[in-house]
């Protein structure tokens, strides 16, 4: 098995260890893969309003701190961290896994999160965003949220070149971020190895035997690349 580390980049409102990244965990222990949970920093300060370049930070300070190339593994808004920061650190990245990845979105994505919240923003409202943990607490406002929306690699990039295998995966009846967005970017990914996997499932992903077949065949590509 290719010697690189793998770094799981989970999305807002989740944790570290959910139900995917413990599948990813019991995968990668399996086939002997070095696996990292990235801790975001700053995540649930109350006194902080979430911005997605602070991912995107954290997750180039991740890929810096180490000269072995990385493989990552993102879901949902951490997707779009996972891509800026492949742009910034390109030659750091041996491969890219993305589950329901949220990017492309309008702001209008938020009434799927919370219904009512567009109209409160608008007025200035800083709202809590809902988190699976009660004592994560993440606040956003519409200034931050419009970064995430206006300026998401796949609206500020016609072509997103990435040296590397790349898989995405997402679910037919997500009702957060709609499938179409994943056929979109898959477009405009420039990679000499890419896929997408649409499956039977909604946005929040588990099924281990997907999760593992997604990982199996990103391994495959990157190892037929060496």
């Amino acid at each position: 098995m290719t010697r690189f580390r793998l770094l799981f980049c989970h999305g807002l409102g989740a944790t570290p260890r959910n139900g995917i990244s413990v599948k990813i965990q019991q995968w990668a222990e399996q086939h002997h893969v070095q696996t990292y949970g990235l801790n975001y920093r700053d995540y649930g300060n109350a006194e902080r309003i979430w911005n997605v370049n602070d991912w995107r930070r954290d997750i180039v300070t991740a890929l810096k701190a180490d000269d072995a190339k990385t493989v990552i593994v993102g879901s949902s808004a951490g997707c779009q961290a996972v891509l800026r920061a492949a742009v910034d650190a390109p030659e750091a990245i041996g491969g890219l896994l993305l589950f329901s990845p949220g990017v492309g979105l309008g702001i209008d994505y938020m009434e799927r999160v919370i219904p009512g919240s567009v109209e409160k923003l608008q007025h200035g409202e800083t709202l809590n965003h809902p988190s699976v943990d009660p004592a994560i607490k993440i606040k956003v406002d519409l200034d931050n949220l419009m970064e995430f929306v206006n300026n998401c690699v796949s609206k500020t990039h016609h072509t997103i070149r990435l040296d590397c295998p790349v898989r995405i995966v997402h679910g037919m009846k997500d009702k957060l971020v709609p499938f179409q967005n994943s056929i979109k970017l898959l477009s405009q990914i420039e990679s000499p190895n890419k896929a997408l996997y649409l499956i039977n499932d909604g946005h929040f992903i588990t099924d281990r035997t997907t999760i593992e077949q997604a990982l199996d065949s990103l391994w495959d590509a990157i190892e037929a690349d060496l």
